[in-house]
This record gives structure tokens, C-alpha cells and sequence, in this order.
């Protein structure tokens, strides 16, 4: 089927395809596209490679068995806790591609890079809004509601996390190889954080919940690239938006000052 044909059955949108842009899409292996149709409507195609998934999802540990795709399945979870998630259209398994809602463009990131503190303030308080509501709706449901409440941030994963910054962020980007010493530095110390880090209370993560990954539509903030969500440490996504990967703080006050706020927010 093309997608012509896809856009069409899924939102019963008659119009012709007029154009196809291909967005950026980071560090994933998914495709994303914004399908112009001729009379003006836009639609997201999301292309999901068959069978590939990122390393730190197939390490990560899952109770149960879950066919759905976790995107269409954490979507529906938080659709109905009232979270602003894209509206998915359809899933068209044989293609492995999926039509959504296009939310646009107008990202959190833009908003604040480069921005005053006033304004960069403004929107990220916001942002410690949602992510407080996004905690309070998702604490206490039923595991069986969400693949994400049936996976976590265990030892596995954690280590994980540290032997790959190791391989990219310095091996690979800055191009430095550990003696055996400090990498025996490097594995005890990261183990030791791993351990604490596992004793922290846990809760819903988003796991990415980054300024890239929000969306302003109608003035309202709407989540994006939620697949990976899992029960993690309840401050893992304030550290994840206030030590954004996408946006160089040069308020370094600034920062302290919000997190401050929201670790406070976070505890009523």
C-alpha cells in the first residue's frame, strides 16, 4: 500500500498527497515524515525499521509478555490520564508505519535557546508543571494499564547506560582510550552509583523528557518520543530537562534555582 493510500485509510482524509518532508528524527531508528496533503492538512508517518530496536530496549528487563508496540501502548496510557500525547491514526503492521497527529514544529527548545531568563524560566516551570501532573496521574495504576510500569532502570540497564556513555562520549567523541587502571576506577565507581541510585523511590519516567521532546501547540505542552518510558527514579526526568542534551545552559543559578522549584513541586 503507499502511503497515499495509508493517510487516506487511516484518517479518512480524501485530499491528495501533495509532498513528503523528511524531519529529523535524533538518535533513533525510526523515520519520521510530514505527509502535505493538497488541501493544506499535514500528517507525521512514523517509519519503524522491522525488527530493530535500540540496544538499551533490548537489554531492558520486562515482566509479562506485551505484543502492542510500547508506542501505541504508552500512548493510550497517558491519552487517558490526560496527558497531550499525538493522536495516533493508525498502525499499518505490514508497511511498519504509523500515521499520527501532526503537532508541528514549535518545540520547547525553541523557546528557550538563546531566550531570557524570564521567559526561559517561564517555560520551564511549565515544563516541572507537566512532568509533576504526568507523576500524580501515572502513581498508583495497575501494571497491567502500561508496558512502562512493567520495566525499569535495574542494575542491567544502568550499567548499561554508563558503558556506553564510556564507549561514545569519550571513546568515540573524544577519542580517548582508558588504561586498564581507570577503567577499573570507571566500573567500580559507576557500579557503587548504579547500587544508590537503584535505592531512590521510583516512579512513571518518560525516560527523554528533554526540551526536544515537547511540544508547544495552542499554548498547551504535549509529550513526543514516549516509547522508551519505564519506572525509573522520580527525579530522573528533572535531571533529564534541567541538564537538557539539546540546549547549553549559560544560567547555571538559573537551573539550580528551578530545580530547586520543581524537586520542591515534586514533593507536595
Amino acid at each position: 500500500m503507499n502511503l497515499d493510500a495509508m493517510i487516506r485509510e487511516a484518517t479518512g482524509d480524501e485530499s491528495t498527497l501533495k509532498e513528503i518532508v523528511k524531519l529529523h528524527g535524533d538518535a533513533s531508528y525510526r523515520t519520521y515524515l510530514r505527509a502535505v496533503m493538497d488541501d493544506g492538512r499535514t500528517f507525521i508517518l512514523m517509519q519503524m525499521p522491522a525488527g530493530k530496536a535500540s540496544a538499551s530496549e533490548e537489554i531492558t528487563n520486562l515482566s509479562g509478555t506485551h505484543e502492542e508496540l510500547p508506542f501505541i501502548n504508552v500512548a493510550r496510557f497517558l491519552d487517558g490520564r490526560g496527558i497531550r500525547v499525538p493522536k495516533i491514526y493508525k498502525y499499518f503492521d505490514a508497511e511498519h508505519v504509523m500515521v499520527l497527529e501532526d503537532m508541528g514544529d514549535n518545540l520547547m527548545a525553541k523557546n528557550v535557546e538563546g531566550a531570557s531568563d524570564d521567559i526561559r524560566r517561564n517555560w520551564y516551570r511549565r515544563a516541572i508543571d507537566l512532568l509533576v501532573l504526568l507523576q500524580a496521574r501515572t502513581e498508583g495504576r495497575e501494571r497491567s494499564e502500561c508496558v512502562a510500569l512493567n520495566r525499569s532502570f535495574d542494575p542491567t540497564l544502568l550499567n548499561w547506560e554508563f558503558d556506553h556513555f564510556l564507549e561514545y562520549g569519550v571513546g568515540e567523541r573524544l577519542g580517548k582510550k582508558m588504561t586498564p587502571a581507570d577503567h577499573e576506577i570507571f566500573t567500580r565507581e559507576t557500579r557503587n552509583i548504579s547500587s544508590k541510585i537503584g535505592k531512590l523511590p521510583y516512579g512513571f519516567t518518560h525516560r527523554d523528557f528533554q526540551s526536544r521532546n515537547i511540544i508547544i501547540m495552542n499554548n498547551d505542552l504535549c509529550i513526543i518520543d514516549f516509547q522508551d518510558a519505564l519506572l525509573g527514579p522520580q527525579v530522573y526526568d528533572l535531571v533529564a530537562l534541567l541538564r537538557d542534551s539539546y540546549v547549553a545552559s549559560s544560567q547555571p543559578l538559573l537551573c539550580v534555582t528551578i530545580a530547586a522549584e520543581g524537586i520542591a513541586t515534586m514533593k507536595l
